[in-house]
């Protein structure tokens, strides 16, 4: 079907468009299964894959689709969990830190707060998973170790082994439903991080502590100048006070040396 359209610019000058065709869905077929879609990107066709139709293919030509595991992609995933993890860490570091030489103390030193997300986080990193694997249910198994000052170490020649031996173990250590190592810190950093968690509780009651030293504040410099004012009126009525009393003495002193001397008399 062939459509002609007309359109005027701003000038007046007419463009003629030709529809050569209307626009239609997308077709394809998978494994036998046909499909349409109004978009050139499937999505809904194969769990998890995306297809992206680029052209025409005929039944004496298909297109093989290979779906496998990326390994490459998984190790550098881990790698980015190690790397954010140490970071972390750092961070946890700084907050509860104390500088001897500067006698700084970190912001969270001796908090709660931070010593029980530190403890629960390493709970999980060191925990052992069921994975169906009694080789490969730990982070230590897959090559991951944890160094003196508690950051972690990745090697990839142990990681990359695991993988190409038992993937499905390595992939339930850390997707594994409730007890897996990534699904497990996941839940508790939701819950650190919700509404009714650790942190907003914390900063609750730090924000209430705070108002409380606030209004201790007000109420004490109130106190101090009031006091300030109740001192400065003592002294000034003292400083009237001895001003009257140097007058009072220096009449008395004037008095007594305007007396008459008396004259002692010796008896014979």
């Amino acid at each position: 079907m062939t459509y002609n359209i007309a359109n005027a610019d701003a000038n007046g000058n007419t463009t003629n468009y030709t529809q050569e065709a209307p626009a239609q869905d997308a077709k394809y077929s998978i494994s036998g299964v046909a499909g349409s879609s109004p978009s050139n990107t499937i999505t809904n066709a194969l769990t998890n894959v995306t297809l992206n139709l680029v052209a025409k293919t005929t039944g004496t030509d298909p297109t093989t689709v290979t779906v496998a595991t990326d390994s490459t992609t998984i190790q550098s995933n881990i790698a980015a969990f190690v790397t954010a993890y140490n970071t972390l860490l750092g961070t946890f570091s700084s907050l509860g830190s104390y500088d001897a030489a500067s006698q700084t103390a970190g912001p969270m030193l001796g908090n709660a707060l931070l010593s029980s997300t530190q403890n629960q986080m390493r709970s999980t990193l060191y925990s052992i998973v069921n994975t169906g694997s009694s080789t490969y249910n730990s982070l230590a198994s897959i090559g991951i170790t944890t160094n003196k000052d508690g950051t972690l170490s990745l090697n990839s020649a142990t990681l990359s082994n695991a993988l190409a031996t038992n993937f499905s173990a390595v992939s339930a250590l850390f997707s594994s439903p409730g007890s897996g190592i990534a699904t497990s810190l996941n839940t508790q950093l939701t819950t650190d991080l919700g509404s009714t968690g650790a942190i907003a509780s914390n900063t609750t009651s730090l924000t209430s502590q705070e108002t409380a030293l606030t209004k201790k504040t007000t109420d004490l410099t109130a106190q101090m100048a009031a006091l300030s004012a109740s001192l400065t009126q003592q002294y000034s009525a003292l400083n009237s006070l001895l001003s009257s009393l140097q007058t009072t003495s220096a009449y008395l002193t004037q008095a007594f040396a305007s007396l008459p001397q008396i004259q002692g008399t010796s008896n014979a």
